[in-house]
């Protein structure tokens, strides 16, 4: 009796042995399983933040495209501003040289009128508006 008394014990240790071994065994299972999702959210995390850095990458090429774009634009236009204003100064001093060339020739004209006695009665409105310093310029009504 006493020899099966230690089988007994004996079986009882070997039995609690297995049983943590199985809890161990559950226990490595269950942290298995976890390693397995947290790879996994890793690999999508991975994946999601290579998109993220894809597309910021998009945008920055995007915005120094559209910069590009806008200074090019504004360079087109200060420059054709600049040509538009060199055109109007021409047309400016060209027009200021026919009101002056005008006004000589009204001065001739006039002077040529009156030392002849003919007065203003043959002297065109154009002239008259012109010698009078009227608002209408070159321009008679």
């Amino acid at each position: 009796m006493l020899h099966q008394v230690g089988d007994l014990f004996e079986l009882n240790v070997k039995l609690r042995c297995q049983k943590v071994k199985l809890v161990s065994l559950f226990q490595c299972q269950v942290l298995q399983n976890r390693l397995e999702l947290c790879l996994q959210n890793k690999l999508q995390a991975e994946t999601s933040l290579q998109k993220m850095q894809d597309y910021a990458a998009k945008l920055q090429e995007d915005l120094q495209t559209t910069t590009q774009n806008y200074e090019t634009q504004l360079s087109i236009m200060s420059e054709h501003l600049a040509n538009m204003n060199d055109k109007l100064t021409v047309q400016r001093d060209e027009i200021d040289q026919l009101k002056y060339q005008m006004t000589n020739k009204v001065s001739l004209y006039t002077h040529h009128q009156l030392s002849t006695g003919m007065g203003y009665h043959g002297i065109p409105r154009l002239l008259v508006a012109c010698r009078r310093g009227g608002d209408k310029g070159l321009f008679p009504l």
